[in-house]
């Protein structure tokens, strides 16, 4: 996974995140996932790049994509423990190739059958390309943070969307 990853994080462009990981940290991040979040892989071989709970992987195969629901850090967990926070990495060759809908498919209904009942993108504002394939797979745009983020020392406007349990689309 560190493979798609850490590109992306390197090119600092699409992602807030700053730190390439190891290996070792990708696997301990993995090892330490919190029970009830949800995290979903799109591997090659399938030949359609179909959504799977990470760690249950039919064959080993490349990674096209990973995206991850986690339960948002709060200093009041029990008054947040409806809310998730959404994650979504595709390898560039996988662009726009359905994989972000199908890891979308997937991980949101394993979200509410998690008992998630609203899930949070933050998203850089100069991505407009993430920007929009939330939106179309039915996230809702609730406003911009402006310079919520510090990146290579500029200040990063993120976005905000949020789906809430009903309101996801089909498509």
């Amino acid at each position: 996974m560190i493979a798609i990853l850490n590109p992306i994080i390197e090119a600092g462009v699409h992602t807030i995140m700053q730190q390439t990981y190891t290996e070792e940290e990708q696997i301990a991040y993995i090892r330490d996932f919190p029970a009830r979040g949800v995290f979903y892989v799109a591997l090659a071989n399938d030949g359609r790049g179909r959504a799977h709970p990470a760690g249950n992987d039919p064959a080993p195969a490349r990674i096209l994509g990973m995206q991850s629901v986690e339960p948002i850090p709060s200093t009041s967990p029990a008054t947040f423990a409806h809310v998730g926070d959404i994650s979504t990495f595709v390898a560039p060759v996988a662009h726009r190739t359905g994989v972000g809908r199908a890891l979308s498919h997937a991980t949101i209904k394993a979200a509410w059958d998690a008992g998630f009942h609203k899930i949070m993108a933050g998203v850089r504002a100069d991505n407009p390309g993430a920007v929009a394939f939330y939106r179309s797979v039915g996230f809702r745009l609730i406003g911009t943070a402006r310079r919520h983020a510090r990146v290579r020392d500029r200040w990063i406007d993120e976005v905000m969307l949020e789906m809430l349990r009903g309101e996801e689309t089909t498509s």
